[in-house]
């Protein structure tokens, strides 16, 4: 039998994103259980009760859909800076690298030329 390692790490970018998540369903999840417990526990006629259910079950759905849409934008957005800033990084690191192997290739010649020099004196 292996050895399993749990972490839980409370500090860390993932784990707050992850809370927030959580935190946001629960709110949800804890939300439509009021709404409907309140309903199915009001004095009212049956009728009136299933009016009230479908109206909040539209409503919620409404809010799930506009969350969808506002959680894939963000991530969306998240994910093209995290890209854009992955190819800045990387281009900066091309030319950093190009200007040392110029710099390599400038301070090779001054050696070549001061070793023909000193052979030439």
């Amino acid at each position: 039998m292996k050895n399993v390692k749990f972490e839980l790490d409370l500090k860390g970018k993932k784990a707050k994103k992850n809370l927030k998540k959580g935190l946001a369903v629960g709110t949800a999840i804890g939300a439509a259980i009021g709404t409907l417990g309140g309903i199915l526990l009001a004095p009212k006629p049956g009728k009136e009760t299933r009016e009230q259910i479908k109206d909040s079950a539209v409503d919620m759905s409404k809010k799930v859909a506009d969350n969808v849409k506002d959680i894939t934008k963000k991530t969306g957005e998240a994910v093209k800076d995290k890209f854009n800033k992955c190819c800045k990084n990387k281009e900066e690191k091309a030319v950093d690298i190009e200007n040392q192997e110029i710099e390599n290739e400038k301070e090779k010649d001054e050696e070549e030329n001061n070793l023909e020099e000193n052979t030439n004196e």
